[in-house]
């Protein structure tokens, strides 16, 4: 999974995209750590997003892809 995820990010910035962003439920935690390990931070949170019949707080994370390192 993880190569598939850094030829995505190559790819990109190869288009010219300079960040990539995504949502994470804050409590799916095993999730935030994998997005964290890969380099991404937390931006912003949502509260009160409504998913199915539940109500949870998104953690907006982002990368910058103009970094040497992805």
């Amino acid at each position: 999974g993880k190569r598939l995820f850094f030829f995505f990010f190559k790819q990109l910035r190869y288009i010219g995209a300079n960040e990539i962003r995504l949502g994470v439920l804050e409590k799916n935690t095993a999730g935030l750590k994998f997005w964290q390990k890969a380099g991404f931070v937390k931006i912003d949170s949502k509260p009160g997003r409504r998913f199915g019949n539940k109500t949870h707080t998104v953690i907006v994370m982002g990368k910058q892809l103009t970094s040497a390192k992805l």
